[in-house]
């Protein structure tokens, strides 16, 4: 019985080590049905030049790219299993790891996307000196990141955001299918084909955008769609916006006791071993003092939980999955290695076949709003905005 004991301590003592984040803000899934489809993607074409930058830059950084690859179309981009992969992976199987230093955060609970969308800005205009410039060539189609020259330094205006902003063009949207980019006949095609469900996503997107506007510090005043900015410095920041309402990940707030967990673990170790070999080390104390550090470790957890309950996080790569509300797909944080990890849990999935996560249950009009998608359609896959209307008309 001691010995099980001294072998379960140390398990225990992993539990208050992982933080889960939950795939942008939610986790919620509904059950499978696979008589509809219902895996989404985000509408876009990618530069193989920003794809070749990106992968550079995972692999400078010691991220591997073996088991999951960048795909583009005409019509999307996406993770795909790589059919260079010896074996398809087990479940709970580590597929994508990605080092905390090279991750946007904020733990504002207010500010939070203004604040992501700040740091984004800067990483943009540092150019190839930036941390994370693949991830901004990929973000900007190229125009922006590893090829670009980095400024002598990086001067902001009163706000805290690039003074480059006023000058420099606008990259492609990374969400160019979200109703904040919608002409005014093809919102009113919207309305007519949905009735209230429409003018509310309309209202609630016009309602979003001049939120923005505002935050820049601009006149938000007749701004009804992206085309109506006239600012560079305001389309820069709401270029920003919209990639962080987009691609940012919300959870549990991330706990770094790991020098806790790593001498409860050595003082559970030598208890472990005293026992079996004999050594002379004092069982008891060892094991007491394991326990003590455990209970130390899940007390940090539990001050960090209260005073830090959400982070917010952009995570390159990993944020490349697009969304299936059924996926059991999962993002873990890994304390002591530092590390986000992309684990397998879609079983049904094979090589060459695409990666997804799930954004959780959200509604048809937050997915229009946010992400220019809807549940269902060819594919999955449509992009056509009187479609994407009828679509959702259909959908009530």
């Amino acid at each position: 019985m001691a010995l099980i004991t001294r072998l379960l301590i140390p398990v225990l003592l992993l539990i208050p080590s992982s933080s889960f984040y939950l795939a942008r803000s939610f986790r919620n899934s509904v059950p499978r049905n696979r008589n509809s489809v219902q895996s989404v993607v985000l509408c876009t074409t990618i530069q193989s030049t920003s794809l070749s930058e990106m992968e550079s830059w995972l692999n400078k950084n010691n991220v591997p790219t073996t088991v999951a690859k960048h795909r583009e179309t005409d019509t999307f981009r996406g993770l795909v299993l790589s059919t260079t992969t010896a074996t398809t992976p087990n479940l709970q199987q580590s597929i994508i790891t990605l080092p905390r230093s090279l991750t946007l955060s904020t733990t504002s609970a207010s500010h939070w996307d203004s604040e992501l969308a700040t740091q984004l800005l800067n990483a943009v205009f540092l150019g190839s000196s930036s941390p994370l410039s693949g991830y901004v060539s990929l973000l900007t189609n190229g125009q922006y990141g590893s090829s670009s020259a980095p400024p002598p330094s990086l001067p902001l205006d009163s706000s805290g955001l690039p003074l480059s902003c006023s000058s420099s063009p606008l990259p492609q949207w990374t969400s160019p299918s979200s109703l904040r980019h919608w002409s005014a006949s093809e919102r009113s095609y919207l309305i007519e084909c949905c009735g209230p469900v429409g003018e509310r996503a309309v209202k609630s997107a016009i309602d979003q955008l001049q939120s923005w506007v505002k935050i820049s510090g601009s006149d938000p005043t007749g701004i009804l769609n992206t085309d109506d900015i006239k600012d560079n410095r305001t389309l820069w920041f709401v270029w920003a916006m919209e990639a962080v309402n987009s691609r940012a990940f919300r959870g549990v707030g991330g706990v770094e006791n790991g020098r806790l967990v790593a001498a409860a673990l050595i003082a559970q170790g030598l208890g472990l071993a005293s026992g079996c070999v004999g050594v002379g080390f004092d069982e008891f104390s060892m094991v007491a003092g394991g326990g003590v550090a455990f209970f130390i470790g899940l007390g940090v957890n539990i001050f960090k939980g209260l005073r830090n309950p959400k982070e917010v996080l952009m995570l390159p790569y990993i944020d490349s999955a697009n969304h299936d509300a059924e996926s059991k797909n999962l993002i873990q944080y890994n304390p002591i290695k530092r590390e986000f990890e992309f684990t397998w849990g879609d079983a049904d999935s094979r090589q060459d076949e695409e990666l997804f996560i799930s954004y959780g249950d959200r509604s048809s009009v937050d997915l229009l709003i946010n992400f220019g998608i809807i549940k269902g359609g060819k594919e999955g896959r449509e992009s056509d905005r009187r479609i994407m209307a009828e679509m959702l008309a259909q959908m009530q």
